[in-house]
């Protein structure tokens, strides 16, 4: 299985913190706040991690990541063009260079039980979303909503449609053929996820939720849940979660 981490960004409503360095890097818990995906798809055994990341910043993220990992495990960087691009774009950027039939995917600014990445490995689908529904660490707000109208098939996804019943975790599964055939039809900067799975839906593909509710997740998207993740309640997680790596290793 492979992994993907999208990295295409800089995170500019995380500044001061992000002045001169992309959200990814700053430090949570103790740890990059890459940290923690590439962990928890280590965990579930991913092999090789794909990672799109603007060319400004591939270096520093090399090292970053070569100073936790060595070569315990493969990943490539894939340089992106544009930091302003959609996430979307980004992940499409990645279709060539990914050498399997399915891939995990998330973000890197999410932090999750380490447990979710294997759960979400078990369920089929063209298009499998990680869906809460009834998330309590997070801003409705501002996160994706899913309608599913049996709780297995999603029928809409977006940040502002109307009637939803899930909550978007931020983590997928995706079968490449047809990623690749819209890489191969549009590739498109203004794309998101959100859209790309707006499109496998509408040209017919399953398009499916594995309903992960009851699993811990953070999504850190401004300053004041920066704060409430390193310093407040929700603190509570990143620090689980490296305890558990330190008592792994020794």
């Amino acid at each position: 299985m492979e992994g993907v981490i999208l990295a295409g960004g800089v995170g500019r409503r995380l500044s001061p913190l992000t002045d001169g360095r992309p959200k990814y890097l700053v430090s949570v818990g103790g740890r990059p706040l890459i940290w923690y995906p590439v962990y928890s798809f280590i965990h579930t055994g991913v092999e090789r991690i794909v990672i799109p990341v603007y060319y400004e910043f591939k270096d520093d993220l090399r090292d970053v990541l070569y100073s936790y990992f060595g070569d315990s495990i493969h990943i490539d960087l894939i340089e992106v063009d544009d930091y302003k691009a959609g996430n979307g774009y980004s992940l499409l950027t990645c279709i060539p260079y990914l050498r399997g039939d399915e891939f995990l995917l998330t973000m890197s600014d999410h932090i999750f039980d380490p447990k979710v990445p294997g759960v979400l490995v078990n369920f089929e689908g063209d298009c499998v979303i990680g869906a809460d529904s009834y998330p309590i660490h997070i801003s409705i707000s501002e996160a994706t909503k899913i309608y599913s109208p049996n709780n297995v098939d999603v029928s809409d996804i977006g940040k502002g449609i109307k009637y939803f019943n899930y909550i978007d975790m931020g983590i997928f599964k995706f079968r490449v053929p047809p990623l690749r055939r819209l890489y191969e039809l549009d590739y498109d900067k203004k794309y998101t996820v959100s859209m790309i799975v707006r499109w496998l839906i509408d040209n017919g593909y399953v398009v499916r939720l594995a309903d992960l509710s009851g699993y811990y997740w953070i999504d850190i998207d401004t300053i004041d849940e920066y704060w409430d993740v390193e310093k407040g309640i929700l603190s509570l997680l990143p620090k689980y979660i490296v305890a558990s790596t330190l008592s792994e290793a020794g």
